[in-house]
């Protein structure tokens, strides 16, 4: 066994931090479970703490001496979230509160009449607000998220580095082992095969698989697992460290000790992400990421030219173990014929390379396919290789960065065709202009090659109240890792009217999100950082105020009646949303997860009959008004 580089190794940069021998008290009282454990995936990011399980309402309290350096009030997001600065070096954050407690509440409140804002971001002096150690600070609540629970973080002074919890005492109750439920095998050459071919190989595991796992590969591979630690139902925990290792050797380990904001969006090349169920742990790293959970995982492929023994082990941070014993043949062949109905033709991107598979139905002639490429620099033939009687691939790599044309002609099918863009790491390319769509790509192309197929859409529905404004683009591959925010320019069809309403969209399942985007005439210029379907689109539509309730269920009159309404809007978004008493503007709470505006009830209202306004506007600029009168005491 060998080892081929994969990539240049980068430097790390070492961050002192305080040791884990202090003596700290907990955030909540009780038996600690997680709902999500320190390291854990989430959509293109890394959990930066954990979640423990509490109600709405539960007292927290502060884990050392310190005082508030930091507090924040949104409708998404941490929610309502404090910041405090603790007298040993490390700065704790406790985020998606229902409320603060005395004096912090008090603060915040002034702060926000102050500004007639309930969204506040507030940095604080030192000991402007101090805090004693066991002090209430807050309660638990939902604010900002779907559930309510209580996310804990640990970071360094400067807030950057967030400091697994488990290691400073700040644990919880996982009684299971972690288990490994499927295998990932991705060729890292175009000349590898597993089990007979050149593409990603996925193996389930679970109680019925004979171990060892064998695997016939031939050349440089890497690996990849998913894994799952079920506490219960509603904990699902994530691993503390990932081993591969051959009998006397460790090849690479994953471990959760230190994750950085600095490296943040590294999280989407620490899983592969070519496949998003389920999501697969690499166990080497990556081209660009820099994260410290992956510093002592190797950056190269492991090299097949014999037969091998490979162990992965996995964690918890607990120290539950379970061990996944592969035999690796070294043999490329395991070439099984079956039925194709069909004739089909796509593409796999890999990490260094992409695959075109020809897939040829049963009946068809048996003739090889032509392919060719054009390029600036011409038109190539190209031989695929025949994996069985009726499948091809062709492993292509480009030599630089551009514009390539693929064409596949078979007698079983029609001439097939498609372009792929091509940029390679520090390669600088020309903004690729199609018609009224432009994309320009940045020069800091981290993650290695990065992909992109563009083509028309023809039509695509949108929920009434919303225009589609120009043609329809769809940029592929959608799970692209892109390190950099890519700019895209599209123009406005002719004759649109209200184009200040116009927006850049992009389409997310069945649904379209708007992106932050700004109009240049008749172009309008947005950033993305993912692949998609993107369309401009005017929002036509208003948002809604509904379910208005005013005291509702109160049993006696008082002069804090409750006060909310649901609030929506199927375009652009809510940009404001206010309740006023009279000419009074009220503290309001648009709570964002669930679509509600509630007033705050912390002041009282003036006695006698007053008006009570619902102001909601989006991001197009269109305003909703709902008013009813109340009586107050």
């Amino acid at each position: 066994m060998k080892f081929l580089p994969l990539f240049i190794p980068f430097i790390f940069v070492c961050i002192p931090f305080l040791s884990a021998g202090e003596s700290f008290i907990l955030p909540l009282k009780g038996d600690l479970f997680a709902t999500s454990s320190f390291g854990e995936y989430r959509d293109g990011r890394f959990h930066m703490g954990v979640d423990y399980r509490a109600t709405i309402g539960t007292p927290v309290y502060a884990i050392d001496d310190g005082y508030v350096a930091r507090m924040r009030c949104s409708p998404w997001g941490y929610g309502r979230v404090l910041y405090i600065q603790f007298h040993s070096g490390i700065m704790g954050i406790y985020a998606h509160l229902h409320s603060f407690a005395e004096p912090y509440q008090s603060y915040l409140r002034k702060v926000q009449h102050q500004k007639e804002s309930f969204t506040v971001d507030l940095t604080l002096k030192e000991n402007e607000l101090p805090v004693k150690k066991g002090a209430l600070i807050a309660y638990t609540g939902q604010s900002g998220t779907k559930a309510p629970h209580l996310h804990f973080e640990l970071r360094t002074k400067d807030g950057i580095t967030c400091l697994n919890p488990w290691e400073y005492g700040f644990r919880w109750i996982d009684r299971n082992k972690p288990q490994i439920t499927s295998l990932l095998v991705i060729p890292g050459s175009m000349d590898t095969t597993i089990n007979g071919r050149c593409l990603p190989l996925e193996i389930p595991i679970n109680e019925k698989t004979a171990l060892p796992i064998l695997i016939n590969a031939k050349g440089a591979i890497g690996f990849g697992v998913s894994i799952i630690d079920n506490e219960s139902d509603t904990c699902k925990l994530g691993p503390y460290r990932i081993s591969l290792k051959t009998t006397d050797t460790v090849l690479s380990t994953i471990q959760q000790d230190r994750l950085d904001y600095n490296t943040y969006r590294d999280a989407i090349v620490s899983f592969y992400p070519y496949i998003s169920n389920p999501i697969y742990w690499l166990l080497w790293q990556w081209q660009g990421n820099q994260s410290p959970n992956y510093k002592q995982v190797r950056k190269e492929w492991l090299s097949i030219e014999d037969d091998e023994h490979i162990q992965i082990e996995v964690e918890d941070f607990k120290g539950n173990k379970t061990q996944v014993p592969l035999y690796i043949t070294g043999n490329p062949a395991n070439r099984l014929n079956k039925k194709i109905e069909k004739s089909d033709i796509s593409i796999s991107y890999l990490p260094e390379f992409l695959v075109l598979e020809i897939l040829l139905a049963s009946t068809s002639s048996k003739e090889t396919p032509e392919i060719t490429c054009t390029s600036e620099q011409g038109t190539v033939s190209l031989k695929p290789v025949q994996r069985t009687s009726n499948i091809y691939e062709l492993p292509w790599k480009p030599t630089a960065s551009g514009k390539y044309t693929f064409r596949v002609s078979h007698p079983s099918m029609p001439v097939w065709e498609k372009s792929v863009y091509a940029v390679k790491t520090q390669s600088k390319m020309a903004p690729i202009v199609l018609n009224d769509f432009q994309i320009d790509v940045p020069s800091n192309i981290s993650y290695g090659i990065l992909w992109l197929s563009i083509s028309p859409v023809s039509s695509q529905k949108v929920p009434k109240g919303l225009t589609i404004a120009s043609n329809i683009w769809k940029i592929e591959p959608y799970n692209m890792p892109i390190a950099e925010a890519v700019t895209i320019k599209m123009r406005i069809r002719n004759n649109v009217q209200a184009q200040e309403r116009i927006h850049l969209y992009r389409k997310s399942g069945s649904s379209w999100s708007r992106i932050d985007s700004q109009k240049e005439r008749d172009f309008v210029i947005g950033k993305v950082s993912d692949w998609g379907t993107f369309a401009l689109i005017r929002d036509d539509e208003p948002p809604q105020i509904t379910n208005i309730a005013i005291n509702k269920d109160a049993k006696q009159p008082t002069k804090r009646p409750s006060i909310s309404a649901v609030i929506s809007d199927i375009g652009s978004g809510i940009a404001r949303a206010e309740i006023f008493c009279d000419q009074k503007w009220l503290l309001s709470e648009y709570d964002g997860p669930r679509g509600i505006l509630r007033w705050e009830q912390d002041e009282d209202l003036p006695s006698g009959t007053h008006t009570i306004t619902f102001i909601v506007a989006d991001y197009a600029g269109l305003t909703q008004k709902e008013m009813q009168t109340i009586s107050v005491p």
